[in-house]
């Protein structure tokens, strides 16, 4: 992940509360991810949220590397 920390969200928009935070560089465990709302990041500009293990979410907008292949649609 980019700059942090980062806000760590109840789902796929900046409207949803914020459930936590993920540190700079943390490497978070996504499940698949969601279409939302449309943020412009330090890697791009993307309306992909990334659902992670725990059911909450995080704008693919800050996520600067996926490891372990291709994330699919939930």
């Amino acid at each position: 992940m980019g700059d942090g920390p980062l806000n760590v969200r109840a789902g796929p928009s900046t409207g949803y509360g914020t459930r936590g935070l993920a540190a700079r560089y943390a490497h978070v465990p996504i499940q698949c991810y969601e279409v939302g709302q449309t943020i412009a990041g330090p890697y791009r500009t993307t309306n992909r949220w990334n659902r992670l293990t725990s059911g909450q979410y995080i704008s693919h907008a800050y996520i600067g590397q996926v490891w372990g292949g291709a994330v699919s649609r939930c």
